[in-house]
């Protein structure tokens, strides 16, 4: 009997808490149940402004300074901005002269042997690798005098043959040696306006300027 008590007594207990019971107003409240979602905040990287006056040039974190020819010092950006993870839209200011001789300030000046994965993308989408490791590219930022600015390749050789050294494209269908970039007189011609400089293999496009 002491038993069947105790039955009794759970059963209705937990009759109790599980059924809606009448409040004083005579409504029966409805247990329900809200679903609740999170929003993971997103962030997004600032934009690049746009400076005409200024060369903009994707530089890779992985860019090796080369300690060769230590009179041409590598400029500090005047701005920088995010754009990829790895690496930032820099904004430079442009040399006085698109003579080689006389831009004593480039954007970065690389070693083959320091950095054999340099893959260098222009701005046209076609990017190249280093003939060999003994290519040292220097990138020198310039404004022609209708304001037209671009990065220019100069390529330089720590040995080797200049006549089959230089840029190859990733495709293999454009070879750029040393010895095409010298003209008659003795100057030095740009190859290409680069985009983005790594010394880890080719960066994506998208991050080659502030408009991408």
């Amino acid at each position: 009997m002491q038993i069947f008590l105790v039955l009794l007594f759970m059963i209705m207990t937990f009759a109790t808490c599980c059924i809606p019971v009448k409040s004083p107003d005579g409504s029966i409240p409805v247990e329900t149940t809200v679903a609740t979602t999170t929003t993971m905040p997103t962030t997004t990287p600032d934009a690049c402004p746009d400076r005409p006056d200024l060369i903009h040039v994707f530089l890779s974190n992985n860019v090796i300074q080369s300690t060769i020819r230590p009179e041409l010092i590598p400029q500090t950006p005047i701005q920088s901005c995010p754009s990829c993870p790895n690496g930032a839209v820099n904004f430079y200011t442009p040399e006085p002269s698109p003579n080689f001789y006389e831009s004593m300030h480039p954007v970065a000046k690389i070693s083959g042997s320091d950095c054999p994965n340099t893959c260098i993308c222009a701005t046209d989408g076609m990017c190249y690798m280093l003939t060999s490791s003994y290519v040292l590219p220097y990138f020198l930022p310039y404004c022609s005098p209708d304001n037209v600015c671009g990065t220019y390749v100069v390529l330089g050789l720590s040995g080797g043959d200049s006549n089959t050294e230089g840029l190859k494209s990733v495709t293999g269908s454009t070879l750029v040696t040393v010895a095409e970039q010298t003209d008659a007189a003795g100057g030095v011609k740009p190859v290409t306006d680069p985009a983005t400089i790594s010394c880890d293999g080719c960066v994506p496009s998208r991050c080659q300027t502030p408009d991408d």
